[in-house]
């Protein structure tokens, strides 16, 4: 069977983790025996894989774009269409030109849809500079009004989703009941929980450890730097035998490098983008500050290399990623005192981390490959019944 997979922007691995989850689907699919092509919204890479990529024709003018792939339908005896960019409203066109064509349909959304709303948290850089009004952003009653502007926005098209009869791919099964609220499905007969798969081959090494705290993210909003680098900041002083390491690219790279110069935060490295394995194996701990995620790899990486992960419980399967307490720390959400409180007991009882670290391979056995793919042509012989 040939089995379309679309984005909004080039796949490619390298760009961003959906894009590089595409690639890593397409191998599983073709190794099941599958024929794989890729559909492509926007350009922003030149990258050549070894699986066919085209482009839509236009990125504003639907009729173009819907006549276009009515052709490549035909075209290429297409077989089924998985849309990897089923969070975002704009796929909608497009999954609408494949659900008339009687193509069966796979929506994967690849973040939690609490977590969309987190884009307010662009004001977290106002936060770090004004710290006074950080308690207004974190309060309920504030966070539960952004939550319904932001489902009034989307409404349409989130309870289209949950009437289109499509299939639809979560990350777990804690984002089922997101899924309920923002999309009202008449039933979740066709919902499946199919995690994302690591990508590398689990590491039993054990590697002497430094006292280093590292940070590995995206200097930007979802990633919340200024929360990782006022909490080090808090602890510096007390911890003078630590270093942390902050790695990353961004839109807040330069004002995180400012910031720690400024106020003469010691103890610290920020080193921009690298390849962050030869730093999973000789740090401790891993900082995780985000706002919102959806199946974090970073933290499955870390634990690959005996990096203990320390993490805000602001998503649904932040649980099911780290058991509190076995293989790492969960934090109140948004509690920077509560973080700071953890970190602290982390760094002075190595006992603890040694602890943590010995049971960090129960977690990996869940992600593999071998199971994942399993999943998946569950999931494909199911809808070819």
């Amino acid at each position: 069977m040939t089995i379309v997979i679309y984005h909004e922007w080039t796949i490619d691995p390298q760009q961003g983790g959906v894009e590089r989850m595409s690639v890593v689907l397409a191998d599983m699919l073709s190794h099941l025996g599958h024929k794989v092509m890729f559909l492509c919204k926007n350009k922003i890479s030149d990258i050549t894989l070894k699986y066919p990529m085209a482009y839509l024709p236009n990125e504003k003018k639907t009729g173009i774009n819907q006549k276009y792939i009515s052709t490549f339908i035909k075209s290429n005896n297409i077989g089924m269409f998985i849309n990897q960019a089923g969070l975002l409203p704009q796929s909608k066109d497009v999954s609408l030109v494949f659900k008339a064509a009687n193509i069966p349909i796979v929506q994967v959304l690849h973040n939690s849809l609490y977590g969309l709303y987190s884009r307010i948290n662009a004001l977290d850089k106002l936060c770090f500079y004004l710290p006074i009004i950080h308690p207004l952003l974190s309060n309920k009653y504030v966070k539960r009004c952004i939550v319904q502007l932001y489902k009034l926005k989307y409404h349409n098209y989130y309870r289209w989703l949950g009437r289109s009869n499509d299939y639809v791919i979560l990350l777990s099964d804690r984002y089922k009941n997101e899924f309920i609220d923002f999309c009202h499905p008449k039933n979740l007969d066709r919902v499946r929980a199919i995690s994302n798969p690591i990508t590398f081959t689990v590491d039993k090494n054990n590697y002497k450890k430094e006292k280093i705290v590292l940070f590995c993210g995206r200097m930007g909003i979802q990633k919340r730097p200024f929360y990782a680098l006022k909490i080090w900041e808090r602890i510096s002083k007390d911890f003078k035998d630590w270093k942390f390491i902050m790695l990353g690219d961004g839109e807040y790279l330069t004002a995180i490098r400012n910031y720690a110069e400024k106020k003469r935060i010691s103890n610290i490295e920020i080193l921009g983008k690298q390849n962050p394995i030869p730093y999973y194996k000789k740090s401790s701990i891993l900082c995780l500050t985000s706002s919102y995620e959806g199946l974090p790899l970073v933290v499955l990486e870390a634990l690959n290399y005996g990096c203990i992960p320390i993490c805000f419980n602001t998503f649904a399967c932040a649980s099911e990623i780290i058991t509190d307490g076995k293989d790492g720390i969960l934090v109140d959400r948004d509690s920077i005192n509560d973080y700071v409180k953890k970190l602290r007991i982390l760094l002075e009882d190595e006992r603890l981390r040694n602890y943590m670290k010995s049971n960090r391979f129960d977690k990996l056995s869940f992600y593999t490959p071998e199971i994942v793919i399993q999943n998946w042509n569950k999931l494909i012989n199911e809808i070819n019944a």
